[in-house]
């Protein structure tokens, strides 16, 4: 209980900074959608396992970081910058046996989070091909085991060549904000759609409409913010670059179509 006292070590301000990152860690749920259409199941019980899934996630983070703060003090914890961050709780709680578990562990859960993103990501751009927004190729499935080859190929390229990237944590922040510019789109839209498209059908109602997109929106902006002012000089050329190239692609290819 002492390692928790005081509770803000150095100010509450370190919350805010993390806000972007904790979102991040929640990306791995826009690729559910893309993979929805596969799985036979009502639209009602996936609307129902998504947020319980959510909530249990959360839990299961939350438990994490009191687990390690507890163990030993947070100034171990934040000089150990070389290894894995919970590594001097793991090695006082458990000892080395129990540090090679968590790092089989980790290696696992880094597996199945590129698995997740290969499956859904890949539907994604296969999406994308059908409608005419990127090239043909990544809309062809494969003639034996019915999916899209090429962006599993494309995805799975790009994460071999992300694991030789040294500054991690700035390709982290960056994809931070980006996630967060996303988020506030996907309420966007949703506030958009129902006035454009009245008529579209809906298997679900969103409740509270139009009160939970708008706050969902409201809310993204300032996280946002924190997001950009962690970022490094080139960090934020890189988050500038990408969006501009995503902007003239999108708009190329709707004077096209």
């Amino acid at each position: 209980v002492q390692n928790f006292q005081p509770f803000f070590g150095r100010g509450s301000g370190g919350i805010f900074l993390m806000v972007p990152i904790a979102m991040l860690a929640f990306m791995g749920y826009d690729v559910l959608p893309q993979a929805a259409e596969e799985v036979n199941a009502p639209i009602r019980k996936m609307v129902f396992i998504i947020p319980v899934s959510i909530f249990f996630v959360a839990f299961m983070y939350i438990a994490v970081l009191v687990v390690t703060a507890g163990v030993v003090p947070w100034e171990t914890i934040a000089k150990n910058t070389e290894n894995i961050p919970i590594m001097p709780s793991v090695l006082k709680a458990m000892g080395p046996k129990g540090a090679y578990i968590i790092i089989i562990a980790g290696i696992c859960g880094l597996i199945t989070t590129m698995n997740a993103f290969m499956v859904g990501g890949s539907r994604l751009l296969y999406a994308m091909a059908q409608d005419r927004e990127i090239p043909a190729v990544f809309g062809k499935l494969s003639a034996k085991t019915s999916v899209p080859y090429a962006g599993i190929l494309f995805i799975g390229a790009l994460g071999i060549a992300g694991s030789f990237v040294q500054e991690l944590i700035v390709l982290f922040d960056t994809a931070a904000a980006s996630v967060l510019v996303s988020y506030f789109l996907v309420a966007l839209t949703v506030l958009v759609l129902r006035r454009k498209e009245p008529e579209l059908e809906r298997p679900y109602k969103i409740h509270g409409y139009p009160y939970i997109p708008i706050i969902a929106a409201v809310t993204v902006v300032p996280t946002w913010v924190i997001a950009l002012a962690i970022l490094k000089v080139w960090a934020l050329g890189v988050f500038a670059g990408w969006v501009l190239c995503g902007c003239g692609y999108y708009l190329l290819v709707r004077k096209k179509r």
